[in-house]
């Protein structure tokens, strides 16, 4: 089947010009390379690196180092005015944002990509960014973000051929392309990530080209294989032009070169956007036919440009004639006379001053040579990491220097050493003359501070020193000047001395560049963090192992949730537990550890995987540990009812053993889980008082409408006084019952006189629910309040005094009875040596401990003495300690046998005894549990599921 409703794409170059600081820039790199220009001695592999040079040119200047003037906001217009393509693309993301487009743009270059970001942060719009280093995660994660519904992300950052065939962003309509590929197939792949099924709204392709440089011609060379394809790759030609040849890219290069020489000036234009899209449709017509043009004839005739236009044909003119080209190239295709060719000139500083001669035309005669300062008062090298007053110094050694060319000429040369000829001097025989004294060229007071502001410096400093301080303080700390002065390889005191000076707000600030400082600062802040970080991660995960008592088998996580997939928890454990013992970074360890462990023997996922996927799972693990641990203190301070001021140190606490701590969630988890239930008991109970009366109204309606003439029966707000008295005679009889079986037996005899709550509360107000073992009560039994006793019937009274002497009379029995069989029972047993040894307490609840066996006795006796006699790694060892104790037993003889047989026969008298108590303990617990069923079961009843 085919996608019928995929609306064709439609494609529009957009042309641009250049700034003033591009202009520069390609000329400077025109003229560096002048001699592979004009195809002297260039080979392939130069021009192709002038084409590169030239089209980062073409993409934006701020490729180049240097090239940005750092004394400028970073996120300023001139990130935007210093570059053509940028203006241009300015004004198109403006107006697309106001008509609600959504964007992809793509470039060749990750660093433009870089550029384009702190546009996007400059202009606030919000955009993702994906190029080769994107991980798949994050790759995934960004996609998600910019296709889903009311995404907020206006404009998609990719590298052209990044994310290969898997990147899907059909909610995007507009594709830019800010530069082009050779390769056309790669520009149509990013358009189609727009351009796919699902697509919904026709697809505009904008390609912003920069005119007259050679990004026209890797635009017509990228059209023009997209119409060679059919007829090139289908007659198995390609191979034969796979590359372009040398002359292919000399005219790409030479293209457009005079329009840069003519003028200096920019030719952005201010035009407005509207009229920018409609001139970029009329020349994408344009080329288009043109490349139409060039299909008719045979293949062989085929021209760069259609038409039989040569590559090197501009303005009408060929530059392919030497002749022509020798007289309009001027000052870049000047070939001169005729020379031998040079086979190849490594001299790059001859040849940048043969191209300035032949620029700058005649020779002027060289100046006469300025007398310099003698060695010995020159000033040294001062490079900025060595930290000397630049500027201090400069100045006193322009006047010394000033001061120097005052002498006279004789002295100036005898201070450089260069001794005068004179006849005198030369005679034979005549004394040595006295050694040159140089006349004093500065004052005491400034001489004096020359030597100072030098001292104040660090000559014997170099780079590599610099590097592995800034990197030492980096890695351990600023303050760790004994561990930086090892890495930088110079003594303690000199490192203390030059850490000291560029820590200062005086020299170390004040002499090095804004930019350099910062960037050192930033990095040394940075790796300080870092440290701070492991340190924090380290004490986490040293706190919550010394919570557990055995962490290899009990460790868990509570507070934060760090579970992963591809790991188990008993993994997570030892992961964590071996982190912690070997140190952080010791992954190897960690690895070897995993490897030795019979835990792990047939556990291939964990044997298996890197070490750098162990290091990351075990980061991660301690970083759980942190959090854990921050905020069990956090709970242990509120409860504490330690208050931690915003802003400042939290005091230290310590935290119980992990037991406490669980033991304490559960308990605040019962009380949370049992005001929950008493809510819902009582919104329960008001629900139910609610019913009630809305089933007696109902009732009382049903009667009404039914003729009858008797009065409605209405609920009384209050619980009626005259009621009282039949109330306490039905509590006083009630026994063990519950309030709302009592409540509801009220409401069953006296209906629509109260509700069940003002029943239940009157209840509770004027009787007792509690258990008074002197009248015999083994559970909670409701009980009158003295001033409410009066108000009970004859009748009542007669039956409560009943009932209680019945209960006393079962209870003296029941008592009578354990003392008889309490007395038959035996409270101990002849042990083996003869004497009466007492048996335990025991009171019947738990069923009796079975008699052990005369083997058991003995092992339990001599188990201590056989691990005693053991080396201590083999007292754990249980096979071990068994085999001993049973040979010990095959060794005895009959009369030490004897001895724990007589301990077997004392054992079975205490379970006998044991027995009998749990028999009785029994049989009296069934008759309490029958008696009380008897009177709390009448009127009671399981409440049934209501459906909704």
């Amino acid at each position: 089947d085919v996608e019928t409703s995929l609306k064709p794409k439609r494609e529009t170059i957009l042309f641009t010009g250049m700034s003033v600081m591009q202009k520069k820039l390609y000329r400077d790199i025109l003229l560096r390379d002048v001699g592979a220009i004009q195809g002297g001695s260039g080979s392939r592999t130069a021009l192709l690196n002038i084409v590169m040079q030239l089209r980062k040119c073409a993409g934006h200047p701020y490729l180049f180092p240097g090239v940005e003037d750092r004394t400028l906001p970073p996120l300023g217009e001139h990130l935007i005015e210093n570059c053509g393509k940028m203006v241009l693309l300015d004004k198109l993301l403006k107006r697309l944002k106001e008509r609600g487009h959504r964007v992809l743009l793509f470039t060749q270059m990750t660093r433009i990509l870089d550029i384009m970001e702190d546009y996007l942060v400059m202009r606030q719009f919000k955009y993702c960014r994906i190029d080769g280093n994107t991980s798949y995660d994050d790759r995934e994660a960004y996609i998600e973000a910019y296709n889903k519904p009311d995404s907020e992300k206006f404009l998609f950052l990719l590298s052209t051929r990044a994310g290969g065939l898997g990147i899907n962003l059909q909610t995007a309509d507009v594709v830019i392309l800010y530069d082009s590929d050779w390769n056309p197939q790669a520009d149509l792949q990013a358009q189609d990530r727009a351009h796919r099924i699902g697509q919904k709204k026709e697809v505009q392709v904008f390609r912003i080209v920069t005119e007259h440089t050679i990004e026209e011609k890797i635009v017509e060379r990228a059209q023009q294989k997209l119409k060679l394809d059919a007829m090139v790759v289908q007659q198995g030609r390609l191979k034969e032009k796979e590359k372009m040849s040398r002359d292919e890219l000399l005219n790409a290069v030479r293209f457009g070169a005079d329009k840069v020489f003519k003028t200096k000036d920019s030719s952005i234009t201010d035009d407005d956007i509207d009229l920018i899209l409609d001139q970029g449709k009329k020349k994408t017509a344009e080329l288009n036919e043109k490349l139409q043009n060039a299909d008719k004839g045979d293949l062989l005739d085929f021209k760069l440009d259609g038409g039989g236009l040569s590559a090197q044909t501009f303005e009408g003119i060929d530059y392919a004639k030497a002749a022509q080209a020798q007289a309009e190239m001027f000052g870049i295709m000047d070939i001169g006379k005729r020379e031998r060719r040079t086979v190849a000139n490594y001299n790059e500083s001859q040849l940048y001053q043969n191209q300035i001669a032949a620029l700058q035309g005649t020779k002027k005669p060289a100046k006469k040579k300025q007398p310099k300062l003698p060695k010995s008062l020159r000033l040294p090298r001062m490079e900025e990491y060595q930290m000397f007053d630049r500027t201090a110094l400069q100045k006193i050694s322009e006047e010394e220097e000033k001061a120097f060319k005052l002498l006279p000429e004789d002295i100036q040369k005898m201070a450089a050493g260069k001794i005068p000829k004179k006849e005198e001097e030369k005679e034979e025989g005549k004394e040595e003359a006295a050694p040159f004294e140089m006349p004093p060229l500065l004052d005491e007071e400034t001489k004096a501070r020359k030597q100072l502001l030098l001292s104040e410096g660090f000559a014997d400093w170099n780079r590599s020193h610099y590097n592995a301080f800034t990197k030492g303080s980096a890695k351990f700390g600023r303050h760790n000047i004994e561990t930086i002065a090892i890495e930088v390889g110079k003594p303690f005191s000199d490192v203390d001395a030059y850490a000291k000076a560029f820590w200062s707000e005086t020299i170390g600030k004040a002499r090095f560049s804004q930019h350099e400082y910062e960037r050192v600062v930033k990095a040394v802040e940075k790796g300080e963090k870092r440290m701070e970080d492991l340190k924090g991660i380290k004490r986490g995960t040293a706190v919550l192992i010394s919570l557990f008592d055995n962490p290899w088998m009990q460790l868990e996580f509570t507070q934060t949730t760090c579970r992963d997939k591809m790991f188990t928890i008993e993994e997570d454990r030892h992961l964590l537990c071996w982190a912690h013992k070997y140190g952080y970074g010791q992954w190897n360890a960690v690895k070897m550890a995993i490897r030795r462990n019979p835990n792990f023997r047939f556990d291939y996922f964990l044997r298996s995987l890197p070490v750098e996927q162990v290091g990351r799972r075990c980061e991660q693990l301690m970083k759980a540990a942190e959090k854990e641990v921050l905020e069990l203190e956090k709970r242990a301070r509120e409860e504490a009812g330690i208050v931690v001021e915003e802003g400042k140190e939290p005091p230290p606490i310590e935290l119980p053993n992990y037991k406490v701590i669980r033991a304490q969630m559960r308990k605040k988890a019962k009380q949370e889980a049992d005001v929950k239930e008493k809510e819902l008991v009582a919104k329960v109970e008001d629900l139910e008082d609610k019913i009630t009366k809305a089933q007696q109204r109902l009732r009382a309606l049903n009667e009404f409408t039914k003729g009858n003439s008797g009065p409605i029966i209405a609920l009384s707000s209050e619980f009626p006084e005259e009621l009282v008295g039949d109330l306490a005679n039905l509590v006083a009889t009630g026994g063990t019952i519950g309030i709302m079986v009592l409540a509801n037996k009220f409401s069953s005899r006296f209906p629509g006189k109260a509700t069940k709550k003002k029943i239940c509360a009157k209840i509770e107000e004027i009787a007792i629910k509690e258990t008074r073992p002197e009248n015999g009560d083994d559970r909670e039994t409701w009980y009158l309040k003295p001033k409410y006793e009066r108000v009970l019937s004859e009748e009542t009274l007669r039956s409560t005094n009943a009932a209680k002497e019945e209960k006393l009379a079962r209870i003296a029995n029941d008592k009578k009875e354990e003392e008889t069989q309490g007395s038959m029972l035996a409270t101990g047993a002849p042990g083996p040596d003869g004497t009466m040894v007492e048996f335990p307490e025991y009171d019947g609840v738990e069923p009796p401990k079975e008699p052990k066996k005369a083997f058991t006795h003995f092992c339990n006796g001599s188990r201590k003495e056989v691990k005693g006699s053991l080396p201590p790694e083999e007292r754990r060892n249980k096979k071990k300690v068994n085999s001993i104790l049973k040979q010990r037993w095959h060794g005895l003889v009959d009369e030490d046998k004897e001895f724990w047989k007589k301990w077997e026969a004392w054992d079975l008298e205490r379970f006998t005894r044991d027995k009998s108590i749990f028999e009785m303990a029994s049989k009296k617990a069934k008759k309490r549990g029958r008696k009380g069923g008897e009177e709390s079961g009448k009127g009671l009843s399981v409440p049934k599921k209501r459906r909704k």
